[in-house]
């Protein structure tokens, strides 16, 4: 029987009315860190409505893993599902699970070999562009690949320059908004004809228009390739009762498609911009990567099958997930009243729970802020964390990622192209520091490149 006491504890400085809604939108980062200090559940509140913020791994699995059942999404995604659809990201019970199983297919592993082809032509494309010494503006290049990356192999199609360069822009616009909704406690605020109430209004019908031109596009080409888009427009519901064999609709097409644009995008290129920026500030982890690419695969393409080889890049793409994980805060939602930790959360509360904070708890991994890739080394994983149950850059449970493993092939294939090519240079003077958007970004990203000789 498990007799752990977990501490439940309150945060100070609540403001009346508001609550911790000025701390949230100003110093969110610092807000989840310094609650951990209080408590392994810890209330704050968000305007008049409390939420429970849960700071200890074992109670953190027990919400993701062992009763993921007994929870919703959470507010995070109820407040953003009007605006980004019912896909499978933001979707209930038990909607959730089948839009799940219709979709796996798309990311097997022999799928996943398949892509990685179109992957490494990509990042192949998107690295030869550079000259020797040039100053590159990593993320906005990061967001190019990984869109290109996506509508290649997830929809066999290559979208019109002026289409992508319409994405680049509007997504900001749109991921800052959706964001300011999210944290919102009072909804009339939405509707007020703020300049950025109005951007975000126009970033979302220009998203709808572009994720329309991809349904159309792809059924022009009449296009049956075992892509995503193609998997979704097949599938018929293989359950039981009235939605058997029914088709996918037109309007969950679009969700589904939104979702993996958002999904898909972002998150990647963020990852990688911070991979990239925290190799060209550790040159001697940078060059140990180098090596060991060039000692796996050599001078021909990257393959699949080399990336399991690359076990130190990989241990630096963890590295970069624990510190700078793109999905910085996750939301959950009892469905009925339940006891974490000895302490009654009630149904509907916000429970809530931060990647970014726990990953840079000391008790859970020492000397948090150093970037170490030496720490996931298998044997100096149990004095330095990076376990299931502290390390989830991609969720866990029944509602993971179901594109880990894509994001994760796409990565590594791109990590290894660059810097087999590249050396990776710091900008002078520039000071790069998080902030948060739709996920954890950096503020800027200029990279000196070199070329390897």
């Amino acid at each position: 029987m498990n007799t752990t006491t977990y501490k439940l504890g309150a945060a100070p400085r609540s403001l009346p009315l508001l609550g911790h809604v000025t701390q949230l939108f100003r110093q969110p980062l610092e807000l989840f860190e310094s609650v951990r200090t209080h408590g392994d559940v810890v209330v704050i509140r968000l305007g008049r409505t409390p939420a429970y913020v849960i700071n200890h791994p074992d109670l953190i699995r027990q919400v993701l893993v062992q009763d993921a059942k007994k929870y919703n999404k959470g507010v995070q995604f109820e407040r953003a599902r009007p605006y980004i659809g019912n896909g499978v990201l933001s979707a209930g019970e038990p909607l959730h699970l089948r839009q799940r199983r219709l979709m796996q297919p798309a990311f097997h592993h022999a799928q996943i070999t398949r892509y990685a082809e179109m992957m490494r032509e990509t990042a192949t494309a998107a690295v030869q562009a550079w000259s020797d010494g040039q100053v590159v503006a990593m993320n906005e290049t990061l967001l190019l690949f990984t869109l290109e990356g996506l509508t290649r192999t997830l929809f066999s199609i290559e979208l019109d320059p002026s289409l992508v360069a319409e994405f680049t822009r509007t997504l900001p616009e749109f991921l800052d908004g959706l964001t300011v909704r999210v944290a919102l406690p009072f909804k009339f605020l939405e509707r007020l004809p703020t300049p950025g109430n109005r951007r975000f209004d126009r970033g979302r019908i220009r998203l709808r228009g572009i994720v329309e031109q991809i349904l159309v596009e792809h059924r022009a080409r009449q296009l049956d390739h075992a892509d995503l888009l193609s998997t979704l427009v097949h599938a018929r519901d293989e359950g039981e009762g009235e939605d058997e064999g029914a088709a996918m609709s037109d309007e969950q097409l679009h969700d589904e498609i939104m979702t993996m644009l958002l999904a898909g995008t972002e998150t990647t290129a963020n990852t990688l911009s911070w991979a990239s920026y925290l190799l060209s500030i550790h040159p001697e982890i940078q060059e140990r990567v180098h090596a060991e690419i060039c000692e796996v695969v050599g001078d021909r393409p990257i393959a699949v099958e080399d990336l399991r080889k690359l076990a130190f890049t990989r241990h630096v793409l963890a590295e970069t997930q624990r510190m700078y994980p793109a999905v910085w805060l996750l939301s959950r939602s009892p469905i009925a009243d339940v006891e974490l930790g000895g302490h009654n959360i009630p149904a509907g509360s916000h429970v809530l729970f931060c990647p970014y904070a726990l990953h840079r708890d000391p008790a859970v991994f020492p000397d948090p802020t150093r970037f170490d890739p030496e720490r996931w080394q298998p044997q100096q994983r149990a004095c330095s964390g990076g376990s299931r149950e502290t390390f989830f850059p991609f969720g866990a449970g029944m509602r993971g990622c179901i594109g880990e493993s894509y994001a994760l092939t796409e990565m590594m294939i791109f990590l290894a192209s660059l810097i087999t090519r590249w050396r990776l240079r710091p900008v002078p003077g520039q000071v790069v520091r998080p902030i948060v958007k739709g996920s954890l970004q950096p503020n800027q990203l200029a990279m000196i490149v070199e070329r390897r000789t």
